[in-house]
């Protein structure tokens, strides 16, 4: 049987929210990048490496192997070890639409935020109408600063981690059959490959439904052993090279440092904080000690799908508190903590609009609650700070010269980038070209000295890997491995460059005629001029030397 009319209204809200998530906020927040030439919204160099690896995977239709150029050395057998399938996910939506993959990139964590957003909305809205639609303008909070940060710098393999987790809360809702351990099987699978990390967070969730269903789980034990087996047989390739990569050399690199809580390094002043909500936060505090009153008044009715509910979001809520306790890793999860949040502010508006019209005035549950709603988004709009994200790291006159040099030049191509404001969005390229960069430093130093470029250190990021994984993989070509270590940190005869591409925007008149007298007696001899714009030089050597980059 169909939705009914009214049914159907109740989604009006969300469509609403949707509508402001593309047609404003993207406009407004990202200036469009979903209709633009340059990745305007990415603010980190992080964004731009995983733009190399999703060309990289468009231009070669897999990700069998690691990008050469990442790990330094022209090997081609290099097992990845980032996880596969967010790539795989950005690199569909490019080639479906035909669109370029920073647009793709965008376009799909708006959409994965949305889908998100969309299932909780379903989840709480089959209990509970007031508390879903008052849910939704508090997931605005995703793009305030610092969550925000999740997609401007680059944090994408940690969002589309959430997005499956999200799915994962309707295996968690519903009864266990075995036409449903196709499901288990899926999400199992997607976690794994869109993270291993994620896993502990999944079987905590598994955990939490035995407490509650222990009696009718313990009757599919054979189902959920073989739906287990089954999701770590479809993706063992992958989780094996996950495990060595993550294992060996460093203590930094050791298993459980990386599994603890999703590789979670420091986001740099991106890490969010309960002051970020604002009055939001004590509102959220109201609603959370009002769950844990429901829950412990609902005990014996915990099987049913609100208490469920109820006992996944206040579990949430919990986890996310353990920062607080020195678990400071687990703080790039904070980045969607938004939807928990929300979950605890509509729950204590609930409580308000049912109090008014029961005890003060005689008005429509759904005429307030509409109105309510109206109000949050208001609200929020007025904490969305859409200026402070106007701006780019990448102009469209450097975007235009790193693409000449992704698509005009030869493969393995060797690039120098000097570019003082130490950005790296130029790490785009690395998956097909040779990046060098120069330690500016010493480069600012070499140019009053008029130090000779072969003097000067330049960076070649790569990672090296190990000789032996724990025996799983085996590299024998010790030359190339040297290369990269020799490489690291090193100087070069300037004529074993194939380019040289200079970001001048950022230089002071002083700094300017050391350049262009540094470019005249150093480098005007080997090379001739692609390109002189207003920000950028982009020369192209024509005397290539014997060197070996």
């Amino acid at each position: 049987m169909g939705m009914k009319k009214g049914q159907y209204l109740r989604y009006v809200p969300l469509i609403i929210l949707i509508s402001l998530i593309f047609f404003v906020i993207n406009p407004s927040f990202f200036q469009n990048s979903l209709d633009s030439s340059t990745p305007n919204s990415f603010l980190a160099s992080d964004a731009y490496a995983h733009l190399a690896y999703i060309d990289d995977v468009i231009e070669n239709g897999n990700y069998n192997h690691e990008s050469q150029f990442y790990v330094g050395f022209t090997g081609d057998e290099f097992s990845p070890r980032e996880p596969p399938l967010m790539l795989f996910y950005v690199a569909f939506i490019s080639n479906l639409f035909g669109i370029e993959s920073h647009v793709a990139a965008l376009f799909g964590l708006l959409l994965g935020i949305v889908l998100s957003i969309s299932i909780i909305y379903v989840i709480l809205n089959k209990f509970n109408w007031i508390l879903a639609v008052l849910f939704l303008p508090v997931t605005l909070f995703l793009f305030t600063n610092p969550f925000v940060a999740g997609i401007t710098w680059g944090f994408w393999k940690a969002y589309f981690m959430y997005f499956i987790l999200v799915v994962g809360f309707l295996f968690f809702l519903t009864k266990l059959t075995k036409e449903r351990a196709i499901l288990l099987v899926l999400i199992l699978s997607s976690l794994i490959l869109a993270s291993p990390a994620l896993l502990m967070f999944f079987l905590l969730l598994f955990t939490f439904k035995l407490i509650l269903e222990w009696s009718e789980l313990k009757r599919n034990i054979i189902t959920l052993l073989i739906t287990g087996i089954t999701s770590l047989i479809i993706t063992s390739h992958y989780f094996l090279n996950y495990y060595v990569a993550r294992t060996s050399g460093s203590s930094e690199s050791k298993l459980l440092s990386t599994l603890g809580f999703a590789e979670g390094y420091h986001l740099y002043g991106a890490n969010p904080y309960a002051s970020n909500f604002g009055i939001f936060w004590y509102v959220a505090l109201v609603g959370f000690m009002l769950a844990l009153f429901y829950l412990i008044q609902n005990w014996k009715n915990r099987g049913s799908y609100k208490y469920k509910t109820f006992f996944l979001f206040t579990s949430f809520f919990i986890i996310f508190l353990l920062p607080l306790i020195g678990l400071t890793r687990i703080n790039q999860f904070r980045l969607v903590w938004p939807l928990f949040i929300a979950f605890f502010i509509g729950l204590t508006g609930y409580f308000i609009i049912i109090f008014l019209t029961k005890k003060i005035v005689k008005l429509n549950k759904s005429i307030i609650t509409l109105f309510a709603f109206a109000i949050l988004i208001l609200l929020m709009f007025n904490i969305l700070e859409f200026s402070d994200n106007n701006m780019s790291i990448t102009s469209p006159e450097y975007w235009d010269n790193l693409m000449y040099l992704h698509d005009d030049t030869p493969f393995d191509s060797n690039v120098l980038i000097i570019d003082p404001s130490l950005t790296q969005n130029s790490i785009v390229l690395s998956a097909n070209r040779r990046m060098h960069y120069y330690d500016f430093s010493h480069f600012s130093q070499a140019q009053e000295e008029q130090v000779g470029l072969e003097e000067i250190n330049s960076h070649y990021y790569c990672a090296i890997p190990e000789k032996s994984r724990d025996g799983l993989t085996i590299y024998t070509n010790e030359d190339e491995i040297e290369y990269c270590e020799r490489r690291r940190d090193s100087g070069a005869e300037i004529c074993s460059y194939d380019y040289i591409l200079i970001n001048k925007q950022y230089y002071d008149q002083e700094h300017y005629i050391l350049l262009s007298n540094f470019i005249n007696t150093q480098i005007s001899e080997d090379f001739e001029m692609v390109n002189y714009g207003d920000q950028i030089i982009l020369l192209k050597n024509i005397n290539i030397c014997e060197e070996e980059m």
